[in-house]
């Protein structure tokens, strides 16, 4: 017969690979960064940051021993950039410019926008016309009155419209 491992077998030995695997990444980091914190290079180490983990471990050994760092690039491209205070490499200066630049523009178009806003004429909206501006609005306002005579006026007028319909007769 052979073994099968069960369902949480299987997610026990995944969960200690991955353990495994995030624990020796976090030495090997540790040892990186060290050997570069403890160089005189002035250069900039680059190092893989795919998710979020691992960008934690790399930003926690980069504090440890007193680095900066910078992460340049979007998944899945993302990488760390260590370097040491105040020589920022060409690469992160590069990026800066980039993003400064890119403001600019940004800003000038939005300036150009606005300016073309204040020249153009203003337009107004077409005028609705107003209640009761067609017969047709004047026939439903009529119908939407109501009748506030008494009783004994309405007597009083149709008694007036039957004497007025006996006085003429019908043509």
């Amino acid at each position: 017969r052979i073994a099968v491992p069960t369902t949480m077998q299987a997610q026990a030995e995944t969960f200690e690979q991955a353990r495994k695997r995030r624990k020796e990444f976090q030495e090997k980091m540790d040892a990186q960064v060290q050997a570069f914190a403890d160089s005189d290079s002035t250069d900039a180490l680059r190092v893989p940051a795919p998710d979020e983990y691992y960008y934690n471990v790399v930003h926690a050994a980069a504090d440890e021993f007193g680095l900066e760092m910078e992460t340049v690039g979007k998944m899945p491209n993302r990488y760390a950039v260590i370097y040491k205070e105040g020589h920022l490499p060409q690469e992160l200066r590069d990026l800066a410019e980039e993003e400064r630049l890119k403001a600019e523009a940004l800003a000038a178009e939005e300036a150009r926008m606005a300016a073309e806003a204040a020249a153009a004429p203003k337009r107004r909206a077409p005028k609705k016309p107003l209640r009761g501006d067609t017969p047709a609005d004047a026939e439903k306002i009529i119908a939407k009155v109501r009748d506030r005579r008494t009783l004994e006026e309405i007597r009083a007028d149709m008694e007036r419209e039957a004497k007025r319909a006996r006085r003429e007769p019908e043509a």
